[in-house]
Order: structure tokens, then C-alpha cells, then sequence
């Protein structure tokens, strides 16, 4: 019997909880109504709205919802923009859905706990002196007082709602002009976990808009922000990353054109300080990197640090520097620059710094151009690089090239030093104004075997001009590691097994095949090759 009666007990309470549950429904869909005039209500969303963003508000109509929990839906809103920075919207949704705090309405208040964007589309537009149109936005904001979103009691501030948007779209103008560049299908959120910090959160996919780039990996920003009287003062401290981004697609979205390199990018980023003062650290990592034209029988692995001191609103970098690992025992490969500014990056000038760079390390990057480089090849020998880039894009300094191999043993190995200068035949490609310029530099191929190398070296190819004494022979096994060296010889280089009178000049393009000619020509040669 006492079974019996616990079960009736608790089928009762059950009961009378359900029965309280429906007369509180009932009560709230009979109460609240009338508490709330949707079309006064709407007034009041915008004029609140308005306020809070200092921007003028529109939207088409006002929903009330009171299930799954009592909320208003917002149809077509639009967020106006500041003149200053053009006539398009700041922001427009399809729909807005708000939830309310219930226990505000008893306050008479209308306390919103959740703001959720769906589909926007955000304009972020950067004017001719340096602002942005989300600027006073933010300012405004931070102006305002405002509870933690969190704060489970009311007080005398209303509690900052908690912010999101779902598959957003991210467009960037410079005034009037619209990049590009947009972040797809975004995720974003923004709450304030103190009365003085802001916390955000954005998940996106970049694309660009004037080529096909269906995949360029996963954009993250997530940190936060402090309030501050202007942009320059806000205190950050954020994080982001660009992962898993191909490397094809990624110089596409850069730049508008394949510049035919494969690999996987991954980028990652912390700032912090100010805004407009703050430290930028990064680490790039590029995995199995390759030219698009053929598979190494190696791939590099590539990683790059830097750091630098942000000005984020002009958009400035200063002390920017990077350092390129080359080896386990040797100084790492470092590029500086004082100023980069991202208005010009054209004209950014550049520092390049090595004073032992392992020549196999400079070589592994050569298998990645041409496909005739051994796997094996490791030549001895080290590398010392100090060029320098200015404002016009041109380069000087030195890269100067030791060779052990090239000495007789006991004797001193010689120093090839190739100078950075003006490409004295460029063309109208702007990739082959630069040039590393070789002055005439013995190379002893064995005791009975010196030739003088002179040569230039630019992005669009190379030619190197060599005189003295060799054979067939000698030449082949000075360019065993670099077999790409010999096409050609044959055609200008007697067959002999005896070192014989040298003076060709052997040229190439970085993606075709060597062609060598005789700088004087031998007529014996010549001969030879008519009677044939």
C-alpha cells in the first residue's frame, strides 16, 4: 500500500506541475501582450538602437515571439552608413532575432540577452585620412555603461547583450572603391564578460571576388579589447590564425594570379598593447613546399618568425623583422625592415642578413626550380648574404659564395662575391631590373684546370661566362651537383680528355634549357661541324 500511495504522490505533483507550468503560459500569453505595443515597441527598438550605435536605424517590421523563449524577430534592418564614408549600408540582415530578458519586462524595461544576425552583410570601409567607418561605432559603444552580459541580477546599467551573426558577409572598401578581398560565411560573436573588456570571436573563409578561389583555408580571430577614448588607445590583446589554406589558392587570394608554388600555409598571429602601439608576433609555416611545374623528389618544410611593432590604424608596421632557419648550427637567414606600410608595400624597403648560410640549404631551394638537381647533392661550402632593397625596389649589398671544392687542397678556397646593382640588360620585365653581378673570380677545377667565372644572376635566368683552361671532363665533375650546368657544353667544349683553351658563355631561363656559344669563336670547331 505504501507504494501505491508514494506512486499517486508523485503522479499528483507531476500533475500540478504541468497544471502551474500551462497556467503561467496561459497568464504570459494573456499578459504580455498588452504590456507591449508592437508598434510602439518598434519605435523604441529603433530610437534604443540607434543610440546605442550612433547610426541611423531602419527595419521593415517587428515580430513578437513568446516560444521557445520571448523574443522579438526584426525584418530587413538596416544600419545606416556615416556619410563621410559613403551611402552604402554599414550592416543589413534579412533578420534579426533578439531574445528578452523576461524578468526585465516586470521592471518595464526591455532588456535584451541575445542578438543573432542571420545572412548580414557588413561594409568595412577605410577613408582617405586613415579611419574607419566602424570606428565611431565602437567608441560610441564604449561610452556607453553597460553590465557584464553574464551579470545574473539587474541593476541600475542594462547587461550588454551577447552579440552573433551567422553566415555573414565581410566586404572591405577603400572610400569608395570595394576590394576584392571578403570573408565568406562568417561566424561571428561579441560579449562583454566585464564591465570594461569586451570578448569577440570570428570564423571565416576568405575568398576574392574577381577570381576563382574555392578554397584558402580557415580564418580565426578570437581575444579582446578593452574601452578606450579612441581607436589608437584601445588595449588588445588578440590572437588569429589562416590554416590549412593551399598555397596556390592562398597567392591567388593575395594577389589575383597563381604564382604556381604548392604547399600548405599556416599562419598564426598574437597582438598585443595598443592599437595603435602594440607587439605583432607571427610564425608562418609552409608544408611541403614545391614549384606547381613538377614534384621534387624533396619537399621544404619551411617555418618563419617575426615580430614587429603595430600601428593598426594607419595600418604600419615598424621594426619589423624575420628570421628563416637554415640549419641546425647555423645563424638563421633574417629580413628587417624599419617601415612597412601596407598602403605601399611595393615600395617597402628590406634588409637580407646571413653571415653563414650552408650552401646545401641554398641548394635544396634550387631542386624546388629545376628538376635536374640531384636529391643527394651537397656540395660543401657557405653562403654570406647583405643586400638591401630601397624605396624604388632596387637592391645593392653583396652575396658572397665559398667554395672548398674549388681549391687546390692546402691552398685557400675562393670567394665568389656577386653584387647587388641595376641589371644593366633588363628588360620590360619589372622581375629582371635586379641583378647579382659576378666580377671575373678564379675557380681552380683540379691542379692542371683554373677557369675565370664572371656572370649575372636576375629572377627571369642566369648567365655565367667562363675562360681559362679545362676539359670536357673537368667541367662535368665541377657541375656534378647542379647537372643542369652541362646542357650544352658538349656543343662548344672539345670532347678531349686534355685540358684545352675555354671562353663560352652559357645562359638559361630559370624554366628552360641551358644554351652555351663560344665567346670567341674556334674555328677548328666550326670546321668540324661544316664538314659534317
Amino acid at each position: 500500500m505504501a507504494d501505491v500511495s508514494s506512486s499517486t504522490s508523485s503522479r499528483l505533483r507531476r500533475r500540478l506541475l504541468w497544471s502551474g507550468g500551462a497556467v503561467v503560459l496561459v497568464a504570459a500569453l494573456i499578459l504580455t501582450p498588452p504590456l507591449l505595443n508592437v508598434s510602439r515597441l518598434q519605435r523604441r527598438i529603433v530610437a534604443n538602437m540607434s543610440a546605442s550605435l550612433g547610426r541611423n536605424v531602419r527595419m521593415e517590421s517587428v515580430q513578437l515571439h513568446l516560444l521557445p523563449t520571448p523574443g522579438f524577430t526584426l525584418k530587413y534592418i538596416v544600419v545606416n552608413e556615416d556619410p563621410a564614408f559613403g551611402f552604402e549600408p554599414a550592416i543589413r540582415a534579412d533578420e534579426v532575432d533578439a531574445q528578452l530578458r523576461v524578468s526585465s519586462l516586470w521592471r518595464k524595461q526591455v532588456e535584451i540577452s541575445r542578438i543573432r544576425f542571420v545572412n548580414p552583410s557588413v561594409n568595412l570601409v577605410r577613408d582617405a585620412s586613415g579611419h574607419w567607418n566602424l570606428e565611431s561605432i565602437l567608441i560610441h559603444a564604449a561610452n556607453i555603461d553597460a553590465a557584464p552580459t553574464s551579470q545574473k541580477s539587474a541593476s541600475e546599467q542594462p547587461r550588454f547583450p551577447y552579440i552573433e551573426a551567422t553566415g555573414a558577409r565581410v566586404n572591405f572598401k577603400l572610400g569608395d572603391e570595394k576590394l576584392p578581398f571578403s570573408l565568406d560565411n562568417a561566424d561571428f560573436a561579441l560579449w562583454l564578460p566585464t564591465a570594461q573588456q569586451w570578448r569577440v570571436r570570428l570564423v571565416a573563409h576568405p575568398l576574392r571576388t574577381d577570381a576563382n578561389v574555392p578554397n584558402a583555408g580557415t580564418m580565426r580571430v578570437e581575444g579582446a579589447l578593452e574601452r578606450a577614448a579612441n581607436m589608437a588607445q584601445v588595449p588588445v590583446d588578440l590572437k588569429a590564425s589562416w590554416h590549412n589554406a593551399p598555397l596556390g589558392e592562398a597567392s591567388k587570394l593575395l594577389t589575383g594570379t597563381d604564382a604556381n608554388w604548392r604547399g600548405t600555409l599556416h599562419l598564426d598571429a598574437h597582438l598585443t598593447g595598443l592599437l595603435g602601439a602594440g607587439t605583432l608576433t607571427t610564425k608562418l609555416t609552409v608544408d611541403e613546399l614545391r614549384r606547381a611545374d613538377f614534384v621534387p623528389a624533396q619537399m621544404l618544410d619551411v617555418t618563419t618568425e617575426c615580430s614587429a611593432q603595430v600601428n593598426g590604424p594607419a595600418m604600419l608596421l615598424h621594426h619589423a623583422a624575420c628570421t628563416v632557419p637554415d640549419g641546425e648550427d647555423s645563424t638563421p637567414l633574417v629580413v628587417k625592415s624599419d617601415a612597412v606600410d601596407f598602403h605601399h608595400l611595393a615600395a617597402t624597403p628590406l634588409e637580407l642578413d646571413d653571415d653563414s648560410m650552408p650552401l646545401p640549404w641554398v641548394l635544396n631551394w634550387m631542386k624546388l626550380l629545376s628538376a635536374r638537381v640531384p636529391a643527394g647533392a651537397s656540395p660543401d661550402g657557405a653562403v654570406k648574404v647583405h643586400l638591401q632593397r630601397d624605396a624604388q625596389a632596387l637592391w645593392s649589398g653583396t652575396a658572397a659564395v665559398t667554395l672548398p671544392a674549388a681549391a687546390p687542397a692546402g691552398q685557400t678556397p675562393p670567394v665568389f662575391t656577386w653584387n647587388a646593382t641595376r641589371n644593366p640588360s633588363a628588360t620590360d620585365d619589372p622581375a629582371c631590373v635586379n641583378a647579382l653581378m659576378l666580377a671575373p673570380t678564379p675557380a681552380h677545377l683540379d691542379a692542371t684546370n683554373t677557369l675565370s667565372l664572371s656572370g649575372s644572376i636576375t629572377a627571369c635566368g642566369y648567365s655565367l661566362h667562363a675562360s681559362g683552361t679545362a676539359s670536357a671532363h673537368a667541367l662535368r665533375n665541377a657541375t656534378i651537383d647542379v647537372p643542369m650546368l652541362t646542357d650544352a657544353l658538349d656543343d662548344v667544349v672539345a670532347p678531349a680528355a686534355d685540358s684545352a683553351p675555354v671562353d663560352i658563355v652559357c645562359s638559361s631561363t630559370w624554366s628552360g634549357e641551358q644554351d652555351c656559344v663560344q665567346s670567341r669563336p674556334a674555328p677548328v670547331r666550326a670546321a668540324a661541324r661544316h664538314r659534317r
